[in-house]
């Protein structure tokens, strides 16, 4: 009989082959254990080193590491401040701080008009020059003022707001680009600043220490730290007692909505939905936004823009993974701003600031909400010639319209809203995400569920 006819319990591995044991308690040691404690130790290494190297520095400390002048040393105490400052509302609520980072903001700025007037002053560049651009020791100048600007905006201490909004309105300089993006960045940090300042409107336990340290700067000799500390003791105390006050953001940002920037212009209509003042400041608030909701602007780039929005232009279009990507805070990598787009952000604002000049733009904003349309409308050309969706700007054009219909609603009751509902239940059918997150929130509180 053959061997493959034996029963299966009589087979035998043939001779030659070594014999197979069970692993001993030796060898699974060496292979899982071993291995596993190696793991362990490196994770710990890095914790442990990422736990040193961000460490919570005292204010002090922060201000003598951003003044350094090795700019390596500056950045890396940037780095650690803007992993600490979001999540650690004692440092954000510090008053001394936030007014010790506004006067080394005053100061960098100061510095580098120095340095921008002495470029522009040097004879006319060669072309290797110009494809050079410039040296990096202003490079990191002009990126460390726009750090510093984005570290204003994330207190919940208002000092920084009379800087910033000097620096919106601001339209002249040695460079057009710095000056052009050093306004945006100011008012996208206005618009930040405004919205921080929502934290006082609840329950908080250390609002007697900001008002004591704030008391404490406003009764030092004169300077201009002084009385940035007074007119944000001053602006506190009025909102605790319910009374609003603009701090000047109307003024400022009047002035920006008159700028050629499409850019600027279109985050001027998103800041104003942040900030509300007194009976004569909300009217020219509300003012500004009426007249960029129907905005005729220029609308051409910049020569500086018009080459990075060459080489990187928005709209992937198609599926919602792509109206998920996000473009640049400054635009840069995006496409052109365009007039519809200023008049969007606008009646958005008017909605969620439940102005009553929005009557007359609510089919504007029916606009907004179908999804379709807006699919038709708002596009982007790539330089083969196809031309596809907006996917970007649509998606975040989508979830303001409804987020603004909702605030609409909640401070203005009594109008009749109801013919948005569908245009809502499409967008909770149709989206995923925290667009359809948006859209059922709104439609909940439209049916008034």
């Amino acid at each position: 009989m053959s061997t493959h006819s034996q029963p299966f319990a009589d087979w035998e591995p043939e001779k030659g082959l070594p014999p197979v044991a069970p692993p001993s308690a030796r060898h699974i040691v060496q292979l899982f254990v071993v291995p596993g404690l190696i793991a362990a130790v490196l994770v710990g290494g890095y914790w442990l080193f990422n736990w040193f190297s961000a460490r919570a520095y005292t204010p002090g400390e922060y201000i003598d590491r951003l003044s350094n002048k090795n700019f390596d040393v500056r950045w890396r105490a940037a780095n650690d401040l803007a992993q600490n400052l979001p999540r650690d509302e004692v440092l954000a609520s510090d008053a001394g701080f936030a007014l010790s980072v506004a006067e080394l903001l005053r100061q960098e700025l100061q510095d580098n008009e120095v340095a921008e007037r002495a470029r522009a002053a040097r004879p006319p560049a060669t072309p290797e020059e110009e494809r050079e651009g410039p040296k990096k020791a202003l490079l990191d100048q002009r990126a460390f003022v726009q750090y510093l600007m984005n570290t204003l905006g994330q207190f919940t201490v208002p000092v920084g707001v009379p800087l910033l909004n000097d620096i919106a309105v601001k339209d002249q300089g040695p460079d057009a680009m710095t000056v052009q993006l050093l306004r945006r960045n100011a008012v996208w940090n206005l618009a930040r600043a405004g919205e921080r300042l929502k934290v006082w409107d609840g329950p908080s336990d250390g609002r007697d220490r900001v008002l004591e340290q704030l008391d404490a700067e406003a009764s030092a000799p004169p300077s201009q730290r002084r009385e940035w500390a007074a007119q944000a003791r001053d602006y506190l105390r009025d909102r605790l007692a319910g009374k609003s006050r603009a701090l000047g953001v109307d003024k400022a940002l009047e002035r920006c909505s008159r700028a050629d920037d499409p850019q600027l212009r279109k985050l001027v209509a998103m800041a104003l939905c942040f900030w509300e003042g007194t009976l004569e400041e909300n009217a020219l608030m509300d003012l500004t936004l009426t007249r960029l909701a129907r905005d005729s602007g220029p609308v051409e780039q910049a020569a500086w823009e018009v080459e990075i929005t060459r080489k990187s232009p928005a709209g992937l279009g198609g599926g919602e993974a792509h109206y998920q990507a996000t473009g640049a805070m400054a635009g840069l990598g995006e496409a052109p701003v365009t007039n519809r787009e200023v008049r969007y952000q606008a009646t958005a604002a008017l909605a969620r600031r439940g102005s009553e000049k929005v009557g007359p733009l609510l089919p504007v904003l029916e606009e907004m909400l179908n999804r379709q349309q807006l699919e038709r409308d708002l596009t982007v050309k790539f330089e083969d010639g196809r031309v596809a969706p907006n996917g970007p700007l649509i998606y975040r054009l989508l979830g303001v319209s409804l987020r603004s219909l909702a605030e609409l609603h909640r401070r203005r009751p009594e109008l009749d809203l109801s013919k948005f509902v569908p245009l809502v239940e499409r967008l909770s059918q149709e989206t995923t995400g925290e667009l359809k997150k948006d859209a059922d929130t709104t439609l909940r509180s439209l049916k008034g569920q």
